[in-house]
């Protein structure tokens, strides 16, 4: 025994043409939702001690999103325009220049003073720029939350699509 449904493409396209406005809506809505999920577990995930240690903040505070369509669909990115972001996001073996610099050598004495502490002195010493290699492993922070959220972002897209047809 078989057990075959069809459809009238006809009625079929005639309703969801009817729910396009709730549909893009109910999109955008859902789509919102996700990407502010998304940016905060990168944010307190990942930029928080799970793939990147915080060393001064910037990384996690340029963590940015955004909803939009176009005439293919509707979008949601969660990105940073951070220059170094895509060398932990993807690794970095190459070599990169090092700017000119002062460099601050401190050193203790060798001979402890009356007060028992030996004498701290310091000295500055002008790096010239050079180059020099650089091996970044990749450190995911933007696709792994991706692909981590797929299953809840499929099934919430799908119950989305659903209510507005509904």
């Amino acid at each position: 025994m078989n057990l075959t449904a069809s459809i009238r493409a006809e009625a079929f396209l005639a309703r969801l043409s009817g729910s396009s406005d709730a549909l893009a809506a109910e999109m955008r809505r859902v789509l919102n939702k996700l990407s502010i999920e998304a940016q905060a577990a990168v944010k307190s995930q990942k930029l928080s001690g799970q793939v990147l240690h915080v060393r001064s903040g910037t990384l996690r505070r340029s963590i940015n999103r955004k909803v939009f369509e176009d005439a293919t669909g509707f979008f949601a990115q969660v990105g940073t325009n951070v220059k170094y972001a895509a060398a932990h996001e993807y690794g970095f073996s190459g070599s990169v220049s090092v700017k000119s610099h002062v460099r601050k050598i401190r050193s203790k004495a060798a001979k402890p003073t009356k007060s028992g502490k030996g004498k701290e002195s310091v000295r500055q010493v002008v790096v010239r720029e050079h180059s020099r290699f650089v091996h970044l492993p990749e450190r995911s922070f933007l696709r792994s939350t991706v692909k981590e959220m797929f299953p809840r972002i499929q099934q919430e897209l799908k119950a989305a699509a659903l209510r507005a047809l509904k």
